[in-house]
C-alpha cells in the first residue's frame, strides 16, 4: 500500500530534482562566464593573501616555539639547581644528626 504511494512520489520528485539541478548548473555556469574574470583576480589575490598569512603564522609560531624552549630550560635549570641544593642541605643536615648520634653514644660509652 505504502509502496503504491511512495514510488510515484519518488518518481516525480526525482525528475523535478533532475530538472531543476540542470537549470541551476546552467544558470551558475553562464554567472561564471560572464563574471569569472573577477573572481580568477581576486580569488588569486586571496590564495596569495592567504599564504602570506599562513607564512607568517608559521614563522611567527616557529620563533614562538623557540623562544618558549629558551625559557623552558632556563626554568628546567633553576629547578635543577633548586633540588640539588635542597639535596645537599639535607644531606648536610643528616651528617649533623649523624655525629650528634655518636657523640651521644660516645658520652653514654665514657660515663
Amino acid at each position: 500500500m505504502i509502496g503504491k504511494i511512495i514510488v510515484p512520489f519518488m518518481e516525480d520528485a526525482g525528475k523535478a530534482m533532475i530538472k531543476n539541478a540542470s537549470s541551476l548548473c546552467r544558470s551558475i555556469s553562464e554567472h561564471f562566464i560572464k563574471h569569472g574574470g573577477k573572481y580568477a583576480i581576486g580569488g588569486g589575490a586571496a590564495v596569495i593573501g592567504g599564504t602570506a598569512y599562513a607564512v607568517g603564522e608559521s614563522v611567527g609560531h616557529k620563533r614562538g616555539r623557540k623562544e618558549g624552549t629558551a625559557e623552558q630550560a632556563a626554568r628546567d635549570e633553576k629547578k635543577m639547581n633548586d633540588l640539588h641544593q635542597r639535596h645537599e642541605n639535607d644531606r648536610r643536615r643528616w651528617r649533623e644528626k649523624e655525629r650528634e648520634y655518636e657523640d651521644l653514644l660516645n658520652d653514654i660509652e665514657n660515663k
